[in-house]
């Protein structure tokens, strides 16, 4: 059942980001045509003159007793909002308005156990 409802939501969210996604037009986003130059700390964050970013962290676990694991994370961003859209909203604007909309992923495997577990959130 929470499997089902999960699905139904996830559905749904990618429904409406799909909707959404036509009041701003791709040619208002950057675009990747090459290879970059990342300069840290500032690209370990959102840039918000792309449509959809997303950032991983994976890796394997030891407990003391030796039991071993291994985990993800994952975050989605999707903005829905032409860049700089946000300069002509009103001046209070509404506090559900934005221009990002937030997907993540978590899991966690017990490899001896044989057990996985996993969750996902959207904001």
């Amino acid at each position: 059942m929470k499997r089902t409802l999960f699905s139904f939501l996830c559905v749904c969210f990618f429904l409406v980001l799909w909707d959404l996604s036509t009041l701003a037009c791709s040619e208002d986003f950057k675009s990747i045509k090459g290879p970059c130059d990342f300069v840290f700390p500032r690209d370990h964050g959102a840039h918000s003159d792309f449509r959809t970013e997303w950032w991983y962290y994976t890796g394997n676990l030891s407990a003391l007793s030796g039991t071993r694991y291994g985990f993800q994370l994952t975050f989605f961003r999707t903005q829905i909002a032409a860049p700089g859209s946000e300069k002509t909203w009103p001046k209070n604007p509404s506090a559900w308005r934005t221009k990002d909309l937030f997907l993540a992923h978590s899991a966690l495997s017990d490899l001896e156990g044989k057990r996985f577990y996993a969750d996902e959130r959207m904001a």
